[in-house]
């Protein structure tokens, strides 16, 4: 796995194992720059459309995803019911012109950045 393949694994949400993280430059004592993130997951964003996914609409789930519509992109956010996991609780939309703004969203919102991501400080 790469650097950028295990980044990218990590901003979605997901989870890379300490020996792939070390293999990939990822170790513990490993500071990120906030806008190094920014810049990387802004051209993921503009060269793929979407990040990490897009909601289809048929089945809610939680989360939140950046999608390009047209001019713009929209930073949407998901939450199911804790009662019934198949409905969904609330929806929202912010709609940004530049994809930076978008991502910046994502990264404050969904990962809480800067900060901690999966054990790697980001400053």
């Amino acid at each position: 796995m790469t650097r950028k393949s295990a980044l990218l694994k990590l901003l979605a949400g997901g989870h890379v194992d300490l020996l792939t993280r070390k293999q990939a430059g990822l170790g513990t004592n490993v500071v990120l720059r906030y806008n190094d993130l920014v810049k990387l997951l802004t051209a993921e964003v503009k060269a793929k459309g979407k990040f990490p996914f897009e909601f289809d609409g048929s089945i809610p789930q939680d989360g939140m995803c950046i999608v390009r519509k047209g001019w713009h992109y929209v930073c949407m956010s998901c939450r199911t019911r804790a009662d019934c996991p198949t409905a969904e609780a609330e929806r929202s939309e912010s709609c940004y012109f530049f994809c930076a703004s978008a991502v910046r969203n994502y990264l404050r919102w969904n990962l809480n950045l800067p900060g901690s991501l999966d054990g790697i400080k980001v400053i």
